[in-house]
């Protein structure tokens, strides 16, 4: 079922968040109630998938709501994976330095339980 033009569908499940439609002003309230639910029980070393693939418009309102709806899981030592924006979606992402915020995973492809998995594994540094 295809979401309301200018409307937000928000499925929370255990670990994951799917967004479908288009985030903006008038409708961030629903995704801070979603996050709200997604990001608890708190705890450490906990990942939260934000499934975006049927995500297909988010202004600046929306981005915020994202950022700030995760700040206080993601303090704790949390991550949040962005799965699978949309291009345009992608794009706000890249503009606003979204992907380089503390805690946050931009995923590309694959699923919920791959981008686990890939969040679980140690970093290189140089």
């Amino acid at each position: 079922m295809k979401p309301p033009a200018c409307g937000i569908s928000c499925t929370v499940t255990r670990q994951a968040v799917r967004l479908v439609g288009e985030l903006d002003l008038s409708n961030v309230n629903v995704v801070e109630g979603a996050l709200a639910c997604g990001t608890s029980p708190r705890g450490r070393g906990r990942t939260l998938c934000l499934e975006l693939c049927g995500l297909e418009f988010c202004d600046v309102a929306g981005v915020r709501a994202l950022l700030d709806g995760t700040e206080k899981f993601r303090s704790e030592g949390n991550v949040v994976v962005l799965l699978r924006p949309t291009p345009a979606v992608r794009r706000i992402f890249q503009l606003l330095d979204v992907p380089e915020a503390p805690g946050i995973r931009l995923v590309l492809e694959g699923g919920s339980e791959g981008a686990r998995r890939l969040v679980a594994m140690p970093t290189q540094t140089s």
